[in-house]
């Protein structure tokens, strides 16, 4: 999958490899199988691969994993979604759903790129240039996987009650 790979080089974020290797802080990653429970600061590039449950605040490239299950609110500055996750959202950067990520909760970020089957059952907000949420006003980039598919195979999104 392009994104993985996108994600693997340092680019899905937008940065070049080069930028990449400059910031300090390492690599963070909670593998599959593990679990944390309570608040979690994430200093540098992050990936979740097992369960948290709790809240997840990272200063850097955080990736959540197929086979993640976040059970809090998610903050950080690039937010990449594959797996799924129970709480509200906030990207100050982008935020970024693949074809596999589950979200409920509301959603808000200054981009919003949302992949082809990608699932959101929340509001969605743009972040605006001192940090507030504007509701309703959030540029969403569909990125579909192909370009011959219908508009009726784009994301689902719906507003929960």
């Amino acid at each position: 999958m392009i994104f993985k790979k996108e994600v693997a080089e340092g680019r899905a974020d937008g940065r070049s490899e080069g930028q990449n290797r400059a910031r300090p802080g390492g690599l963070s990653m909670l593998a599959q199988g593990c679990k944390f429970q309570g608040k979690i600061f994430l200093h540098g590039d992050a990936r979740i691969g097992g369960e948290v449950n709790g809240c997840v605040v990272s200063s850097a490239v955080l990736t959540v994993e197929q086979s993640a299950v976040v059970l809090g609110d998610i903050s950080g500055t690039h937010v990449l979604l594959n797996g799924r996750v129970e709480g509200n959202v906030v990207a100050s950067e982008v935020l970024r759903l693949s074809p596999t990520c589950v979200v409920t909760g509301d959603l808000c970020a200054k981009r919003l790129i949302v992949e082809d089957g990608a699932t959101i059952d929340g509001r969605v907000t743009k972040l605006g240039q001192n940090g507030e949420a504007k509701v309703g006003t959030l540029p969403i980039a569909v990125a579909a996987a192909d370009s011959k598919k219908s508009s009726s195979q784009n994301p689902k999104l719906s507003r929960s009650a």
